[in-house]
């Protein structure tokens, strides 16, 4: 296993260890401490030697800090998620039913996993925070020959894109480790057109009672670690005139969400 920060794996399991076992998902073989991992480098977390102690917090809130922890992980996200997220990426790309001849925006496109996956005949232009991850797409592009791709580093939270540059935006597993969630989502709102489409895979706040519970229990600690465990979907939908069309759980043990919206007509 990566050294992660132990206390958070313990936090996690302390939390979610009770939701594992009522879901009768460790007959697949996968353990909480694997969840926990998979959790924290899917939305990209910093280990103690990245950010100081543990008990000394570690709140992601520049994008210096952010791009650090990209780069760190820029060697092994393939390895680890090509296919243990296939199934949140796959349903992501069908929820867009991208068009001949639209544009597509890609927020926080990482390693470029999914850009295989997009029609030939959409352009895609797809951004990251990271250099490092950036340049492990860029092979995926040139080795694939995908023309209509094109790739810039970027900051979500304040995108040099134009308003309505868009027809439809996606964001996979990035707006519960931003810094700011609602200043992400408000930059992809102002990008996309008026009616576009806008897809996010990430995890939410749990609708479950004694979940939501436990996510606020190990909320402060994954604080500390840059991603957010109460991150509610529908103030964050109603804050941006967002509307839900369509959303579906994916991944191991359904813990993540592919949502579709439609942007507001502004």
């Amino acid at each position: 296993m990566i050294d992660l920060e132990k206390d958070f794996i313990f936090s996690y399991n302390m939390a979610y260890l009770p939701m594992l076992e009522e879901s009768k998902s460790l007959q697949s073989g996968i353990t909480p401490d694997v969840l926990a991992l998979f959790t924290a480098i899917a939305h990209r977390i910093p280990c103690r030697s990245e950010c100081g102690n543990f008990s000394e917090g570690c709140r992601v809130e520049s994008p210096d800090a952010v791009i650090k922890i990209y780069d760190r992980w820029g060697k092994f996200y393939d390895l680890v998620f090509k296919h243990v997220f296939s199934e949140g990426r796959n349903v992501g790309v069908d929820l867009l039913d991208l068009q001949p001849g639209e544009k597509l925006l890609e927020v926080g496109v990482g390693t470029g996993l999914s850009l295989p996956l997009y029609p030939s005949t959409s352009e895609i232009i797809a951004i990251d925070l990271s250099s490092k991850m950036l340049e492990k797409a860029k092979e995926k592009v040139e080795k694939l020959g995908l023309q209509n791709v094109e790739l810039a580093v970027m900051d979500a939270q304040n995108m040099t894109y134009a308003d309505d540059s868009f027809d439809c935006v996606t964001a996979c597993y990035v707006v519960s480790a931003a810094p700011d969630p609602h200043k992400v989502v408000s930059e992809i709102c102002r990008v996309c057109k008026p009616g576009g489409r806008v897809v996010f895979i990430n995890h939410f706040k749990s609708q479950k009672f004694l979940l939501a519970k436990f996510e606020e229990l190990i909320n402060g600690v994954c604080k500390k670690f840059g991603w957010e465990t109460t991150l509610d979907l529908e103030p964050l939908l109603e804050a941006n005139n967002l509307t839900l069309e369509r959303q579906e759980r994916v991944n191991i043990f359904d813990y993540w969400r592919a949502v579709l919206c439609i942007n507001s007509d502004k």
